[in-house]
């Protein structure tokens, strides 16, 4: 099975093993990875264009191997459109579930859907929800006789979520009752790294996700609403898919907050999907305090001390020595509101507050 390369020199790789019959002899797996030099990348800025796969309309010659990815970017608030103009894709010799020439992900890594080679280009369009599409598209020519593809793309269409967020405000989004397969919406407060090292951001879910009121998130082979808050770094802060009782609230000190909201189905799977819980508000702001703190060592003060700190004030600080090192603190003064429901400081081992 051919699998699209990396497009940097970096891959992450996860394997989930979930229950399964005793007498299955499905349970084992090899692959070899290995560098290469060579890369069919493409990146594309534009609002509107046409690509074709490499060497379109030539054939591609006999016994060749292709792996290539395209990057599309079209202007903030807009969609990307696809529509095919020809498609001629070398029959595959193994007829399986996952027999897709090409693939189509949001983003960086939101799956949309696949195309095989028995699909027909007559009706074949895809629409991403943000401004950005990935698609990677594998071939291996057995016959050389097929010509490839030309698609061309367009950003007529707004864009149904997602966005910047200000320093603070509040936003709503529903989809309650609604029967859509998936959906991929993401906001991004894109503080300049520069100048905020020494703030707070801070998010407060309250809402309905599922019928459930506890839900381990990745649930393989179901359909599910989820809201992903993550630093700049794609390291994820907080995850929320069953109902909230009480308002989920989530500290970064990072620079670069994103908030995905998204539903999740089964890859290639064509069922009834239930409908969509998603209703939900969340609120933010930025507080002048908190941050990045590196060694060898640092005082940390509430804001504006030793005058007596704001109300209504939330700050995080990540705290990272170097490595094989401990951090220890000492208080040297703490004088706060003797009701833990007012105020409170609270320490977690690690880098978030998971």
């Amino acid at each position: 099975t051919l699998v699209p390369p990396s497009i940097s020199n970096e891959m992450y790789i996860r394997f989930h093993s979930g229950p399964r019959d005793s007498s299955s002899s499905h349970a084992r797996f090899a692959f070899f990875i290995e560098p290469r030099q060579e890369r069919c990348l493409y990146k594309m800025i534009a609002p509107s264009g046409i690509f074709t796969s490499p060497g379109y309309p030539n054939p591609m010659p006999q016994h060749n191997e292709l792996f290539c990815t395209w990057v599309i970017t079209v202007p903030e608030g807009h969609r990307v459109s696809i529509k095919f103009l020809d498609y001629d894709l070398e029959p595959s010799l193994e007829n399986t579930l996952f027999d897709y020439k090409l693939t189509f992900h949001d983003g960086e890594s939101f799956f949309i859907t696949s195309f095989s080679s028995n699909s027909s280009w007559t009706n074949l369009s895809v629409d991403s929800f943000t401004n950005e599409m990935r698609i990677h598209y594998i071939e291996s020519s057995i016959s050389g006789a097929h010509r490839g593809f030309k698609a061309e793309f367009s950003s007529d269409k707004p864009t149904m979520c997602g966005g910047q967020l200000e320093n603070q405000g509040s936003l709503s989004f529903s989809l309650l009752g609604q029967n859509a397969k998936y959906y991929y919406c993401e906001w991004r407060n894109s503080r300049d790294p520069m100048l905020s090292n020494q703030t707070t951001f801070t998010v407060t879910v309250n809402g309905t996700f599922n019928n459930m009121t506890k839900i381990v998130c990745p649930v393989y082979g179901t359909t599910y609403d989820s809201l992903i808050i993550q630093d700049s770094r794609s390291m994820i802060l907080e995850t929320v898919c069953e109902n909230t009782t009480s308002p989920v609230m989530v500290r970064s000190p990072f620079p670069g907050t994103i908030i995905k909201a998204r539903r999740r189905g089964s890859y290639g799977r064509q069922h009834s999907f239930p409908v969509s819980l998603a209703n939900f508000t969340l609120t933010y702001k930025t507080d002048q305090c908190g941050g990045i703190v590196h060694g060898p060592q640092a005082v940390i003060t509430s804001p504006g001390y030793p005058n007596k700190y704001p109300a209504n004030t939330d700050c995080a600080w990540n705290v990272k020595f170097q490595q094989d090192s401990q951090v220890h603190v000492k208080f040297e003064a703490v004088d706060l509101d003797p009701d833990c429901s007012k105020d409170f400081l609270r320490l977690y081992n690690g880098e978030n507050q998971g």
